[in-house]
């Protein structure tokens, strides 16, 4: 996904998922909660990442899923991590039913800040799943490593990217909230000066 927020032209950015979903075949779905899941992947390159997502699969037990079956939303929350070899938080996000799903790709995004994995460091992706789970997660799917990464991954649960994603909705609403009331209070301030 490659949402960029400010003025002027946008201009094309390409984008670097830790997974990358490349299987066309069919594969199963797991509900399985109460554990956190990971992988680990090797920087050949600098890579910067710029948000976490948590997989929106099709949770529908009549529809086989495929990489391409659309997501029918995700129905709770998840903690999603950044993690260094030593297992140092670098980063985390909340991903939920309303973050963005990423361009061509089936995972569900929330912003980080943006945190630069150095060529030559292992990192891992992590995230925490309840004990009762609503929406699942992918067994036996194929990763294809993108350019700069290496490392072999064979379920989908969470994603890292490059992309800049947009906040969430609300978070924006409160944000111009918030700067009105600023700007509100400090025009009454500067009236009764």
């Amino acid at each position: 996904m490659a949402v960029v927020c400010g003025a002027g032209p946008a201009r094309a950015q390409t984008v670097t998922d830790a997974y990358l979903v490349t299987t066309q075949s069919y594969t199963t779905e797991s509900f399985q909660g109460g554990q956190t899941l990971s992988f680990t992947l090797h920087a050949t390159q600098d890579v910067t990442f710029n948000s976490l997502g948590f997989i929106d699969a099709n949770d529908d037990p009549n529809v086989d899923y495929h990489y391409f079956t659309a997501g029918d939303g995700l129905h709770d929350s998840y903690l999603v991590e950044l993690l260094s070899s030593t297992q140092q938080l670098l980063a985390s996000a909340t991903v939920t039913p309303s973050s963005p799903l990423g361009q061509f790709s089936p995972f569900r995004y929330a912003p980080i800040p943006a945190t630069t994995i150095s060529a030559g460091q292992n990192f891992s992706v992590a995230v925490v799943l309840p004990d009762t789970l609503l929406d699942p997660w992918l067994n036996g799917v194929t990763n294809s490593n993108q350019f700069g990464l290496s490392g072999p991954v064979t379920n989908a649960f969470a994603n890292a990217s490059t992309a800049v994603v947009a906040p969430e909705p609300a978070a924006t609403a409160f944000l111009f909230l918030a700067l009105g009331g600023l700007a509100m209070r400090r025009r009454r301030r500067t009236a009764t000066v």
